[in-house]
């Protein structure tokens, strides 16, 4: 069950709470020439919703739901929370 635990917590990547959650999903099963039909948000938070970042270039994190890049390893941060 541990599994259903992660799916359903809200800080997990994927969240059905979070309203670019459904956008994020498409666009992971989309054919690459086909990602302009949905493309990522503008910003999470000011959509009441919350950041999951990546590892974009080892110097800076990006979120996988809109399209904010931040300096730093904030996923190196996030990661470890998921781990714990």
């Amino acid at each position: 069950m541990l599994w259903l635990e992660r799916w359903l917590d809200p800080d997990a990547r994927f969240s059905y709470s979070h309203p670019y959650r459904w956008r994020t999903m498409v666009r992971g099963n989309l054919p690459y020439p086909l990602l302009w039909l949905s493309p990522k948000g503008r910003d999470c938070e000011s959509a009441g919703g919350w950041h999951h970042w990546y590892n974009r270039d080892g110097a800076s994190s990006g979120c996988y739901h809109c399209q904010l890049v931040k300096p730093g390893q904030l996923w190196r941060v996030w990661s470890e929370e998921l781990s714990e």
